[in-house]
């Protein structure tokens, strides 16, 4: 790419192509106008999604619009949207180390204020307390349930249970110069992933997206997130998988070939990996199409 204006045009084309294959595939009992707001909700949560929004894209009125949805869903367009809206911030608290902030604009919310009462509604807990305590229990988790274990093992867990609960009640504290520059690479590297899932990408080309070696990249990015870029980068496929498993009536193959697996028993294994269960198995537990 020799410009932003080529990178942009191709990330277009891109996303186009992905919302081209939802429609195509979407779930034959919806009918047109559903398959189409399902595709718009679901390929850009950050953008405009209310009800004059959408039914302006679809150039129908939105008393019909309103009443369609809810017809063939069994839930009001605006239930829909906050729905998709914290899943997508559920993920992004557990995976990514973006702040609290950052992940309501990327959800679509401006103001941070409404976005926790909204995401405290729906998940009973704001969502700091809704991240610390995924990291705190993972800790407590293996202390409880892992007592095989040598006696030095379960007291480093317990210690780091311990120095995660008071640091999640202590005061915020001024993040440093260096912090913020890693952040900014875990964005770019994130946003970098977003746009390219769907593409034969390796660790390398998300460090090289950053201005990073693969080693230096491999270990702030780890130190961040959790996780590896490896391992994020699975997790964010399969999590794009599961979303078309249940909207879609996508093949497991095509499937696999939109989130970047054009081998499916390559694909079926990584999401086995992750869940546990085969797609099709996922599928039929969680109500989604019935191709395979």
């Amino acid at each position: 790419m020799e410009s932003v204006e080529q990178c942009q045009s191709f990330q277009r084309r891109l996303a186009l192509g992905y919302c081209r294959l939802v429609r195509k595939y979407s779930t034959s009992g919806y009918s047109l106008p559903v398959q189409k707001v399902i595709t718009c909700i679901t390929t850009d949560l950050s953008a405009d999604l209310g009800l004059k929004a959408l039914a302006g894209k679809l150039n129908v009125t939105p008393s019909y619009l309103s009443s369609l949805f809810r017809k063939e869903t069994g839930m009001t367009l605006t239930d829909y949207v906050n729905q998709q809206r914290i899943a997508h911030a559920q993920h992004l608290l557990l995976n990514t180390s973006f702040p609290i902030k950052s992940i309501a604009q990327q959800c679509g919310i401006a103001d941070l204020n409404y976005f926790v009462r909204m995401f405290k509604r729906a998940a009973g807990v704001t969502p700091k307390v809704y991240r610390d305590s995924a990291a705190h229990s993972q800790h407590l988790e293996i202390v409880r349930n892992h007592k095989e274990e040598s006696p030095f093992h379960l007291i480093g867990h317990l210690y780091l249970f311990i120095d995660g609960f008071v640091r999640s009640s202590a005061s915020a504290r001024l993040t440093s110069n260096g912090n913020r520059l890693r952040d900014f690479y875990i964005k770019e590297a994130f946003a970098f992933i977003e746009q390219n899932f769907q593409n034969d990408i390796s660790v390398e080309d998300i460090a090289a997206a950053c201005g990073l070696n693969r080693s230096y990249f491999g270990k702030i990015f780890h130190e961040s997130m959790g996780k590896t870029p490896q391992e994020f980068l699975i997790s964010y496929r399969m999590t794009k998988a599961t979303e078309l498993l249940k909207l879609t009536d996508l093949s497991i193959s095509d499937i696999g070939n939109v989130v970047g697996y054009p081998n499916q028993l390559h694909f079926s294994r990584a999401f086995k990996n992750v869940y546990q269960i085969s797609p099709r198995q996922w599928r039929m537990e969680h109500g989604g199409g019935k191709k395979t």
